[in-house]
């Protein structure tokens, strides 16, 4: 009886949709599900402290990684590409956008001109586009998804990414970088 009420429950908490406010001019984030409501709330933007930058020889760079798999194993990358893309379409497919208010502004008024030519012929459901002149970004809206799309799309790609072949080309690459750092 509990296994079926505990499995009951995993099935109404993945079935009953979460729901994502965001405002970037209030600067909240709102999380909502089965009933329970989380707000966060962003704060003031504080000011960057510029870092100290670690020494480029120490520190591996994903640029050299990547370019190291691309001629190991070009068909790996873009099959990776591939599965990474499909999975970010179907995350989105699964998404449901109830408002969308974005406004954009760049430092140039000849772009926000052009943005604002752009936008005015751009129509979508639930969505509002534009372009103002105060050099100020804004974006408001309202997302709804349910967990067992997400969680599939996930599990979807989880399971078909090719492990031995990553782990394969990782090896090869971590061999390869030994042998060029010992005399």
């Amino acid at each position: 009886m509990t296994l079926l009420a505990i499995s009951l429950g995993i099935l109404i908490a993945l079935l009953v949709p979460v729901s994502l406010r965001f405002d970037s001019t209030e600067r909240y984030l709102k999380l909502g599900w089965l009933g329970l409501s989380v707000t966060k709330d962003l704060g003031r933007k504080k000011p960057r402290t510029p870092r100290e930058k670690p020494e480029k020889e120490r520190k591996r760079t994903i640029k050299v990684i990547i370019g190291r798999c691309l001629l190991k194993d070009r068909d790996l990358c873009l099959e990776l590409f591939q599965k990474g893309y499909r999975s970010a379409r179907d995350m989105v497919k699964a998404v449901s956008i109830r408002e969308l208010d974005v406004s954009f502004s760049t430092p140039d008024p000849m772009w926000n001109g052009v943005l604002c030519g752009i936008f005015a012929n751009i129509h979508l459901e639930n969505v509002t586009l534009g372009a103002n002149f105060q050099n100020l970004n804004q974006v408001r809206g309202w997302l709804r998804f349910y967990p067992y799309k997400v969680i599939q799309v996930a599990a979807v790609l989880m399971i078909r990414l090719p492990y031995r072949r990553i782990i394969r080309t990782a090896l090869y690459i971590r061999r390869h970088e030994r042998k060029e750092e010992s005399p």
